[in-house]
């Protein structure tokens, strides 16, 4: 009498080993196919995250820059408005259009980095003339706690 020991396949499932092989190598690798497209869909959305960020504080920059100049320099108080100041930095470009009513300025900047754009308003209330003066920077002297030299 033959006894049937289990060492070799039953008639029938021949081949099963391979398609479950077949079965859990497409599974496994449907999901490193999606774990790397996920991978690249975030690095270039934060690749995007920071390009806008540096977009959004150039437009910041600008507006300082405006501010400064209403501060500073009676010759674009007493100018035509309105009026745009423009400018560079950091690879990237900012542009201000400054609107004026009466003592209050409408300031709304333009950042663009890599050609992202952040737009920012803000109004400025001017409430006493512009300091008359210059400032002098020297290098490496320190007057009173300060590393710039005013003059008024």
């Amino acid at each position: 009498m033959i006894r049937d020991t289990g060492k070799y396949p039953k008639k029938g499932r021949k081949g099963m080993v391979l398609i479950l092989t077949f079965i859990i190598m497409t599974t496994l690798t449907a999901i490193v196919v999606s774990f790397i497209y996920l991978t690249s869909v975030q690095s270039k959305g934060s690749g995007y995250d920071v390009v806008s960020r540096k977009a959004f504080w150039l437009a910041e920059a600008g507006i300082q820059k405006v501010i400064y100049k209403l501060k500073m320099e009676p010759a674009f108080v007493g100018g035509t408005f309105p009026t745009t100041v423009s400018g560079s930095l950091g690879g990237g470009t900012y542009s201000v259009l400054v609107n004026k009513n009466g003592t209050t300025y409408t300031l709304t900047s333009t950042g663009t980095m890599s050609g992202i754009n952040k737009i920012i308003q803000q109004s400025v209330f001017l409430t006493t003339a512009p300091v008359q003066g210059t400032y002098s920077l020297t290098p490496g002297s320190v007057t009173n706690g300060k590393d710039w030299n005013e003059t008024y």
